[in-house]
């Protein structure tokens, strides 16, 4: 069946518009002139999307899907707080749950399931944890010790796969079905159809552009169709989902382990500095996390040579796996700044090396959240952060954080601004720190927001009750 370029415009048309927040009118999201110009671009340059029996195919889905969806594209921002939503669960037996991840790695999403583990399981949620990547993953022992039910079902672009999940999914009676991870969530979304509610948390602020985005426009809509209710969390992400692919869905913040994460003793602090040969006067920053490209940390070691003339008792460590080969340390060797950085790689206790230091700095070209920048600042370190979106949004919550670039001269400037403060001076700008994120991004507030919207999906008479309401 062949679509030509009078049906395509209609498809793609449909794509900017949106129900305005504030007038409930739907109103065009885009100029006609970038309307136009794509559908050249369709008609002569782009046979990605012409030339596919499949594309064509989701062409019509999207079609019929803004033809009966009622979930609009946008919505509004402030739209978690404004919701009704029940506080205990509405079914006398435990609610299933279903989470779908990537490899269970030491990671966010994982790390916030958890520490969210006694909370679901005192609200009565039976928890189960999916694993798609071609390995279980290495974190997936320590969350079957916490109670949650572990499977694996190796991702593969086939019909079969497809098949298996549907076939657990349906096993299983599942009520809900979480979807954590950006790859193939139509796929889950529609194997889930028809067996149980499904809510899906955008756990990155993705930037994809070109084909790619376009082809995330779609996605996204045709999972609205199949009933998915999304989850951002953070008000940037939130943001990005609405103005880069027309997309919305309810605010639900991540959250930290507010169990573990809290501020040190004084001889707590005294400890953890003479566990890593830190004198008193030395001042210490410090990273956390796996070393991938985006976390930015060789900025952190550039900054580090900049500075070593000027301030002399400036040193630096980081808490996490730097990858094959080591490269945080041979950079560091290269830089001649071995005696100022302390790299023990992925470490079981965090938290010590928090202790220990004197400033938290996260320079990420981007983030979807953050979790361990909140964490840091549980502990009531101050923090320099890149002024990216996502991290950004920490302005709302917490005064006193260094924006910076995320350069090399960004992350040094951060680093003047608390090394000229006195330790007083530090402590008054911090002193809130922990209270303010334990009530905004502790387990019971985080968690209790994913509960939420699983109670309220489960009290909707349908899915498509479901949707308006959320909306």
């Amino acid at each position: 069946m062949a679509i030509g370029p009078c049906a395509f415009k209609v498809a793609w048309a449909g794509c900017f518009w949106f129900k305005c927040p504030l007038t409930g009118n739907w109103e065009v999201g885009e100029t006609f002139q970038q309307f136009w110009l794509f559908d050249c671009v369709a008609e002569t340059s782009q046979p990605w999307l012409m030339s596919k029996t499949a594309d064509k195919s989701f062409l019509l889905i999207y079609l019929v899907s803004k033809r009966w969806s009622t979930q609009p594209a946008h919505s509004n921002s402030r739209i978690y707080k404004s919701m009704q939503l029940p506080a205990s669960s509405p079914n006398s037996k435990p609610i299933k749950v279903l989470h779908i991840l990537n490899e269970l790695r030491f990671s966010g999403a994982e790390t916030m399931l958890a520490s969210a583990s006694g909370h679901f399981a005192s609200e009565e949620i039976d928890s189960t944890i999916l694993s798609t990547g071609n390995e279980i993953g290495p974190f997936a022992e320590e969350l079957r010790t916490l109670g949650y039910k572990i499977a694996h079902i190796p991702f593969s672009k086939s019909i079969s796969f497809y098949v298996r999940v549907r076939a657990f999914i349906k096993s299983g009676r599942f009520d809900v079905l979480h979807i954590h991870c950006e790859r193939a969530n139509p796929v889950y979304a529609l194997a889930a159809f028809g067996l149980c509610r499904t809510v899906r948390t955008v756990h990155h602020l993705f930037t994809f552009e070109g084909a790619l985005r376009y082809r995330k426009i779609l996605e996204r809509r045709f999972c609205r169709l199949l009933g998915v209710v999304d989850i951002n969390n953070s008000e940037s992400g939130l943001q990005n989902e609405r103005i880069r692919f027309y997309a919305g869905g309810v605010l639900a913040e991540n959250w930290f382990n507010d169990s573990y994460y809290r501020p040190p003793t004084i001889p707590e602090r005294q400890s953890a500095r003479r566990s890593l040969n830190i004198n008193p006067e030395d001042f210490l920053i410090i990273s956390l996390g796996s070393n991938v490209e985006y976390k930015n940390y060789p900025a952190i070691l550039d900054a580090v040579e900049a500075l070593q003339q000027t301030i002399p008792n400036l040193y630096y460590v980081h808490a996490g796996d730097e990858g094959q080969g080591k490269p945080l340390s041979e950079k560091a060797r290269k830089l001649g700044i071995e005696r100022r950085t302390i790299l023990p790689g992925r470490v079981p206790e965090p938290l010590q090396f928090l202790w220990a230091a004197d400033c938290y700095v996260m320079p990420s070209f981007e983030e979807g959240f953050g979790i361990a920048a909140i964490e840091a600042i549980a502990t009531q370190l101050p923090c320099i952060l890149a002024n990216r979106p996502a991290l950004s949004d920490f302005a709302n919550h917490f005064s006193g954080i260094a924006f910076v670039e995320p350069t090399s001269s960004g992350v040094a400037g951060g680093i003047r601004h608390f090394v000229d403060m006195t330790a007083e001076e530090r402590a008054i700008v911090v002193c809130d720190y922990n209270q303010k994120a334990v009530h905004q991004f502790g387990v019971k507030a985080g968690a209790g927001r994913y509960l939420d919207v699983y109670f309220h999906l489960l009290r909707s008479s349908s899915k498509s009750a479901a949707r308006s309401n959320l909306a």
